[in-house]
């Protein structure tokens, strides 16, 4: 008798005593009838047999195939059960790969719209991260926590969608105005205390920035984040321009300090940033020393920043190391000390005179030289210092009088 001829009865307890879902699946797939008979055995099978291979929700969730996705519910697949054999949710696997259709399916029946994705926060800071308007609209509607925070670092959202740098490729400006129109708070938090105005200032996404000053992160300007930096701190340390003039123009508070003390003055200063330099020493935010005692111009040769360095000397260093000439060689020394030969050759011409011996009474060639500066070695020599005098000034400069 050929297979096909065998009663129903028979056919089915054959398919039932297959363990595995690809034998099935085989027998299921040699004709039609067989098709029809064993089909609906096959995804209740997959839905409730231990050790399976592959899980037809979770692959209709990544390929969104609804219809797959329906007749493993019809077979009594729980949404809200880890699915063999990797143990992920549907859910989860309908956001990260992006299927709004399968999200809403399962959404109805009965998903948990604020389930956990690893450490790396809800199925909502997914969606932000993607960018992903129709997912990110679906789960909100069905529920979604537009709080909730990260377990690893707090993240809200809101944080996740700036930090992954939505807002800076232009189309993501509708996902920042959908979480906030959906009740995302400007003000939220993350564990070091860094709101979405620092993310935004941080990643120089300035349409964020206008978007959530308008919003109202206007009244958390000066609040503080991480190492209890504000907002124009943030910007300052990535050496964004435009980030930190929006956010100068909106209210922020040149002179607030971050944990150390130190302003954004002393920012622009340490991360070499001289057109930020500029734009505060036109509002008068200067600070007369560092916390650690050294005033900008040394402070600014020891890093390096020559840029700086001209910045500082064009807005009254120059008249200052006229007048106190120690100023001049303080910051020479620290910028032959620390291999500086760009400041230092900034300073030659900037006429600053130098002090022929450091503390120890080392001269400014030895030090450059015993520290293995050649190029500062190169500078000094070039600009006519002499290796041991009483006094030692570049040879155009001439001597003081």
């Amino acid at each position: 008798m050929e297979l096909a001829n065998l009663p129903t009865e028979l056919l089915l307890h054959i398919a039932k005593a297959l363990d595995r879902d690809r034998d099935i699946y085989a027998l299921c797939r040699t004709s039609r009838g067989f098709y029809s008979l064993t089909v609906d055995y096959l995804y209740r099978h997959n839905a409730t047999a231990p050790n399976i291979e592959t899980s037809a929700i979770l692959w209709a969730a990544k390929h969104g195939r609804v219809l797959t996705a329906e007749k493993a519910l019809l077979a009594g697949v729980d949404v809200n059960t880890p699915q063999a054999p990797s143990g992920t949710l549907p859910l989860v696997e309908a956001v990260r790969f992006g299927n709004a259709l399968m999200v809403r399916l399962l959404l109805a029946k009965g998903a948990d719209p604020n389930v956990l994705h690893g450490k790396a926060g809800t199925v909502l800071h997914t969606a932000a991260a993607q960018w992903d308007m129709a997912t990110a609209t679906a789960l909100l509607e069905h529920g979604a926590d537009v709080h909730a925070q990260r377990l690893d670092n707090g993240e809200t959202p809101l944080h996740t969608a700036i930090n992954s740098g939505a807002i800076m490729t232009g189309g993501a400006t509708e996902m920042l105005s959908l979480l906030l129109d959906r009740g995302a708070d400007v003000a939220d938090a993350d564990f070091v205390g860094a709101t979405p105005l620092h993310c935004a200032a941080a990643c120089g996404n300035i349409a964020a920035i206008h978007a959530l000053l308008d919003a109202g992160a206007d009244a958390i300007l000066s609040s503080r984040g991480a190492h209890r930096e504000t907002p124009l701190h943030a910007a300052v340390r990535v050496r964004n321009e435009a980030a930190a003039r929006v956010l100068m123009r909106r209210g922020a508070d040149v002179q607030a300090p971050d944990a150390r003390g130190k302003t954004v003055f002393w920012h622009a200063i340490k991360f070499g940033c001289p057109a930020i330099l500029e734009m505060l020493l036109d509002k008068g935010a200067a600070s007369p020393r560092h916390p650690n005692g050294n005033p900008a111009l040394v402070q600014a040769a020891r890093k390096g920043h020559a840029a700086v360095v001209r910045v500082l000397l064009a807005h009254g260093g120059g008249s200052d190391i006229k007048a106190d000439p120690g100023l001049g060689e303080s910051a020479m020394l620290a910028a032959v000390a620390k291999g500086r030969a760009d400041v230092v050759q900034v300073l030659l011409d900037a006429g600053v005179y130098i002090c022929t011996r450091d503390s120890v009474g080392n001269t400014l060639l030895v030090q450059a030289a015993f520290r293995g500066h050649d190029d500062v070695v190169d500078v000094l020599m070039r600009n006519g210092v002499a290796l041991a005098s009483s006094r030692e000034w570049p040879a155009r400069a001439g001597r003081p009088s």
